[in-house]
């Protein structure tokens, strides 16, 4: 009988905090060889134990470990989105432009628009970051789908029997609720997106106001100046000594 190998390498990622999986399935037996590499402890940990609370199901296809990995660092997206989500919801309320139970805390509009379109660049880099890191999740949705065919076709060609219908329903079904939450993950992010830009457009229209606002008043006050010196003038001259309005007539 052909022994067939089948490796993998992986890197799920999340700005610089990323995983690396590195597999090799013997399909004969499912031996397996796993190299994880995370660059946080945390990370490591955290998945050591679902492996070892799930080890039944890698045992029977150890590819799984893809589709775990994926819900793990979906699932630390959700302190990604909330953290962006609370950033958005302040700029809004600076701008005045949330929604009306919100009123309650706006406060007077007489702050300098310089720092806050930074800010409002600052978080548009970073959800452009997430909706690319986000692609890639949905992307790699495919991918687990895709290894799953590939590992049944291989079995076939070695003459292996078939993965139990029962068995490849359940990992389908975890493929598909990673598939879901990544869809929504996405939607998310994309809607924080929308809302940041519209933020930057407002904060624009209200910089040319206040600009517009600023050059009225300096226009107002130079009319008053003008006035102003109109009356000076007057006023000297009226009070001007005699001599100094006479006129020598020479013949």
């Amino acid at each position: 009988m052909l022994i067939i190998y089948i490796a993998i390498l992986a890197r799920l990622p999340r700005n610089s905090i990323h995983i690396t999986v590195a597999l090799r399935v013997r399909l004969l037996d499912n031996a397996c060889v796993c190299l994880l590499i995370t660059k946080s402890p945390q990370d490591s940990a955290e998945l050591m134990k679902l492996c070892i609370r799930r080890q039944h199901q890698l045992a029977k296809y150890p590819f799984l470990l893809l589709s775990f990995v994926l819900e793990y660092r979906l699932a630390s997206y959700e302190s990604w989105l909330d953290r962006l989500w609370s950033r958005v919801d302040k700029l809004e309320v600076s701008t005045g432009m949330t929604a009306w139970p919100r009123a309650e805390d706006l406060e007077p509009n007489t702050q300098d628009y310089g720092p806050m379109l930074q800010e409002l660049h600052a978080v548009n880099v970073e959800l452009l970051v997430a909706e690319t890191t986000m692609k890639f999740g949905r992307t790699f949705v495919d991918f687990c789908r895709k290894t799953l065919e590939i590992t049944n076709e291989s079995r076939k060609r070695v003459g292996l029997p078939e993965m139990p219908s029962s068995e490849r329903q359940k990992i389908e079904v975890a493929i598909a609720f990673n598939a879901r939450l990544a869809q929504f993950r996405d939607d998310k992010f994309r809607e924080l997106l929308n809302r940041v830009q519209s933020q930057i457009n407002v904060t624009f229209s209200l910089v040319t106001q206040q600009d517009s606002r600023t050059n009225t008043r300096i226009a107002e006050s130079a009319a008053r100046d003008n006035q102003t010196m109109k009356t000076i003038t007057v006023i000297t001259l009226l009070f001007l000594p005699s001599t100094l309005l006479a006129v020598s007539i020479q013949p």
